[in-house]
């Protein structure tokens, strides 16, 4: 045990909620993604798109993930069907948490507006990615810190096995739940519900 904090999370009607365990500075990365695929998977899940703003993201591993309550809420969508799994709560469909198609790869990143005073508790985003110029080139911002500190987390967890403990994937390697593939007309609309910044 790091002796880390807990912070609780829970989807917006309160019918799934769980905790972060053992959580410290070392435990995560707080993070922006401007890509349309984070912004396109809210409008598929009827939420109003952020632009420019983003998505804000706690990125860290799976094990730290602890669902206490609702657990078949947990729902897993897919803008294409090889894109990343995105996990959300089916009763109120709020984003949770996206994950990569391997249990191995022990990569979670968790919707910050979930964690109860996230703003508080994860401190100040030290990364964004993907964010659209006026001219239309993409940049990123902190970068080099995001990546070393996504890689140092999943070589620990590689090394300790903690990468086995997973609430998205069985002990075989198959999700926890089967994923909803948006459809390619389903795919389309999401993506023309982005605003153009």
């Amino acid at each position: 045990m790091s002796g880390g904090r807990t912070l609780h999370f829970a989807c917006s009607c309160g019918e799934l909620a769980g905790r972060l365990v053992d959580v410290d500075a070392r435990d995560g990365t707080h993070i922006v993604c401007h890509c349309d695929d984070c912004r396109a998977n809210l409008v598929a899940l009827g939420h109003t798109d952020p632009g420019a703003e983003g998505v804000e993201l706690f990125q860290t591993t799976p094990d730290k993930i602890k669902i206490d309550l609702g657990g078949e809420n947990l729902a897993l969508l897919r803008l294409s069907p090889k894109g990343l799994m995105r996990w959300y709560a089916k009763c109120c469909s709020t984003p949770l948490f996206n994950t990569t198609n391997r249990r191995g790869m022990a990569f979670t990143g968790v919707s910050a507006e979930i964690i109860k005073n996230h703003e508080a508790e994860l401190g100040p985003v030290i990364a964004r990615g993907f964010i659209k110029t006026p001219s239309g080139k993409v940049t990123h911002e902190g970068l080099r810190p995001m990546l070393t500190s996504m890689m140092g987390r999943m070589g620990k967890s590689w090394i300790k096995g903690a990468w086995r403990d997973t609430p998205f994937f069985d002990e075989t390697g198959t999700p926890a739940r089967e994923a909803r593939v948006l459809t390619r007309e389903e795919r389309a609309a999401a993506f023309m519900g982005l605003s153009q910044t």
